[in-house]
C-alpha cells in the first residue's frame, strides 16, 4: 500500500469490517512524515508546512511585533520538546493551536485549535498528524461533525498498525 492510501483510506475515511465505507471526510487535515527528517510521505490536498510572517502581541499586550513563523521548525519542538518554540505558538498548516496532553506511553500530542484539535503520534520512522474541524461534516452511514475522538481513535490505529509493521 502506498503512504498516500494510508491517509486516504484510514485517516480521512474508515472502513468497516465488510470493507464498505463507513465514514468519510474523518478528518480536515492529515499527513504522514518521516520521523528523520520531517519530510512530507502523504498528506491530503492543501496540508503544507509554510514560512511566513505574522504579528503577535508583545509583552505589554497592547502592541504587535512581528513574528517569523517557520512550520517546520515548530512541528520539530513539538513533537520533540513538546513546546512551540516560537512567540507565534504552534501553527501547522497556517492554524494556531494549543498543547492539550501529551500520552508518554502512547507517544501521542493532542492539540487544541479555536472549534477544533489535532492528534500527532508517533511510530519509530514516522510522525502521523490528523486534524478534525466541528464544523466540518463527515458523510457515510453514521453521518455526523468531526470530532476528537473519532480524529484521535483513526491516527492512533494508524500508528499501532504501522509500528506492529515495523514503521
Amino acid at each position: 500500500m502506498s503512504w498516500q492510501s494510508y491517509i486516504d483510506t484510514q485517516l480521512v475515511n474508515k472502513l468497516n469490517s465488510q470493507n464498505q465505507w463507513e465514514i468519510t471526510g474523518c478528518v480536515e487535515h492529515a499527513a504522514i512524515f518521516g520521523a528523520a527528517d520531517l519530510s512530507i510521505w502523504a498528506s491530503t490536498p492543501g496540508f503544507a508546512l509554510g514560512q511566513y510572517n505574522i504579528n503577535v502581541p508583545t509583552d505589554d499586550g497592547v502592541n504587535e511585533e512581528s513574528c517569523h513563523v517557520n512550520e517546520v521548525d515548530i512541528f520539530r519542538s513539538v513533537v520533540t520538546t513538546r513546546s512551540a518554540g516560537s512567540k507565534a505558538g504552534i501553527r501547522i498548516c497556517n492554524e494556531k493551536y494549543f498543547l492539550v496532553n501529551y500520552d508518554e506511553e502512547r507517544h501521542t500530542i493532542y492539540l487544541k485549535k479555536n472549534g477544533g484539535g489535532a492528534c500527532i503520534v508517533k511510530t519509530l520512522q514516522t510522525y502521523i498528524f490528523a486534524s478534525w474541524n466541528g464544523a466540518l461534516e463527515h458523510g457515510g452511514v453514521h453521518p455526523g461533525n468531526q470530532n476528537p475522538g473519532l480524529c484521535n481513535e483513526r491516527c492512533e490505529s494508524l500508528a499501532a498498525y504501522l509500528a506492529g509493521e515495523g514503521f
